[in-house]
């Protein structure tokens, strides 16, 4: 079959309004607010870098309240079309990367764990993701079998064997989640993922808390490279949530995933040196 000229051009025509058509209905869903509201007028020079200015003097804590403006109504998608395309394909890019990267350091972990530990190599636990959704998240196992009763609505006690907790400090027990960011259950970078029964307790304690559930849970996140892992507060982690809900761009995630490296790389150098020295390598 041949096609004149004409055709072909009227074809091609088609073709760029059909995409052109598309894009423009997926920003619209992403940001449904966009077609409603008015185009706030841009500030001048000279606000905008009163603006700049004062971004970078304030704390996360001073930000927190005034990110639940940003917020949509319940049930709605959260993000701009940028969160909700350039996210995922850099999740989606850097990931795969990650995980080849890693794929012969993860073996050796397995092999380190069932020769520490036993068996079973990973640990499966029930979380909450993006939207409410729950999902399982896999880690290396770190601690000793317990029932899932007891896990899913009890804290995690210290690490029991030296690779356990060179484990557990470093952070390499979270390398694979890099399938869940792949599988979309994931982000790179964002809030930490809690389980089921301490959603609950936390959402009755401070009214906030459900506005992390507005992003993809996060291997590493704002408040993670700021040190408040484990058992650290509530209150200052939903703080620095709410700062990278408000915040959020690609460049910061590579910040934080850099920072995440220069801590994973710290854990490690200072658990060398104890070792050498012969000290406590328990988890304080």
């Amino acid at each position: 079959m041949s096609f004149s000229p004409v055709e072909g051009v009227g074809m091609l025509w088609q073709l760029t309004c059909t995409l052109l058509g598309a894009a423009v209905t997926a920003r619209a869903q992403c940001n449904p607010a966009r077609t409603t509201r008015h185009r706030r007028a841009r500030p001048g020079p000279a606000e905008a870098r009163a603006r700049r200015h004062a971004k970078h003097f304030e704390s996360p804590a001073a930000f927190a309240p005034a990110a639940l403006v940003v917020l949509p109504p319940p049930g709605r998608v959260t993000g701009t079309f940028a969160y909700a395309v350039l996210k995922r394909a850099f999740d989606v890019a850097i990931g795969a990367m990650l995980l080849i990267a890693a794929a012969p350091l993860m073996g050796a972990i397995a092999l380190g764990i069932a020769m520490a530990l036993g068996r079973p190599v990973l640990f499966s636990q029930q979380r909450v993701g993006r939207g409410g959704r729950l999902f399982w998240l896999c880690k290396f196992r770190t601690l000793e079998r317990r029932p899932i009763e007891r896990s899913e609505v009890e804290w995690s006690a210290a690490a029991s064997h030296p690779f356990a907790t060179l484990l557990r400090r470093s952070g390499l027990d979270e390398l694979p989640q890099l399938v869940h960011v792949l599988r979309g259950e994931m982000s790179l970078v964002g809030p930490r993922p809690e389980r089921p029964h301490f959603v609950k307790v936390f959402e009755q304690q401070l009214p906030r808390y459900a506005a992390r559930h507005h992003l993809e849970p996060g291997i590493t996140g704002w408040a993670q490279v700021h040190g408040l892992r484990g058992d650290t507060s509530i209150q200052r982690r939903l703080e620095h949530d709410l700062f990278y809900l408000r915040h959020w761009s690609l460049g910061l995630d590579v910040r934080i995933l850099l920072l995440t490296l220069r801590d994973v790389s710290a854990a490690l150098w200072s658990l060398g040196r104890r070792k050498q020295c012969g000290g406590d390598t328990g988890v304080v």
